[in-house]
């Protein structure tokens, strides 16, 4: 069996002393014997995450992907020659301009993402967009796992945002979105409010990642969904 992980900095294993053993990818894999296929980068955002998984899946066969989906604010943006770019909330910061000097990029077409991402989160993003853009890559990436014969795992690191967890507050009365009511048969799976829920303390680490033992209890529960199947 090959297994193939992608997520955001959680499935990267970020905070973790010692994350190429400890992150619960690695776990997982050690239990069931097999090798670790693991994708995952600090900052994704979902449209990185399924894209980079479908090119993947062009030219390596999987038989389970466990999909970690991830903050939903962070959107994948294409220029005008295709070249894709993210937006992040971070972007918009000082914080995020000066890690910017890290690209291959002109100090030009640094500036130019810098005031686009500020520009978009003013006046094009709100959380109803981002939430809509979630349920959608999730719906997107079912689909083709169905049609490629391949099971898919779907986790959800909510971080207890609002829209996520009671949509109805967000959308009008009765509404809880339009792509979320075609993902109701998918087995998605919260790592906060889900496995993480009633843990203690010591699960989290300061910037809010899971602990080596966050990592152990989202790992068991990789395992019974992957022998479920």
């Amino acid at each position: 069996m090959k297994i193939l992980f992608h997520g955001c900095s959680i499935t990267w294993g970020d905070e973790l002393e010692d994350r190429e053993n400890e992150r619960f990818s690695k776990l997982v894999c050690d239990i069931l014997c097999v090798e670790e296929n693991n994708l995952a980068h600090c900052g994704n955002s979902n449209d990185r995450i399924v894209r980079e998984t479908i090119e993947y899946l062009q030219t390596s066969k999987v038989d389970v992907v466990v999909m970690q989906f991830t903050v939903h604010s962070r959107i994948e943006w294409f220029d005008k020659q295709g070249f894709p770019h993210r937006f992040t909330p971070q972007i918009t910061s000082t914080h995020g301009k000066l890690k910017l000097k890290g690209n291959p990029m002109t100090d030009e077409l640094k500036e130019r993402l810098f005031s686009a991402g500020k520009w978009f989160y003013r006046f094009v993003y709100n959380d109803i967009f981002g939430v809509e853009n979630m349920w959608k890559n999730i719906l997107l990436f079912d689909a083709y796992c169905k049609a490629n014969d391949i099971k898919f795992i779907p986790l959800l690191a909510d971080h207890y945002a609002e829209p996520i967890r009671r949509p109805e507050k967000f959308y009008t009365v009765g509404h809880t979105g339009w792509w979320k009511p075609l993902c109701e048969g998918i087995p998605v799976v919260r790592i906060h409010e889900g496995i993480l829920k009633e843990s203690p303390s010591p699960m989290f680490l300061p910037k809010n990642h899971p602990s080596a033992l966050g990592h152990q209890k989202i790992s068991e529960k990789v395992i019974e969904l992957i022998e479920a199947i």
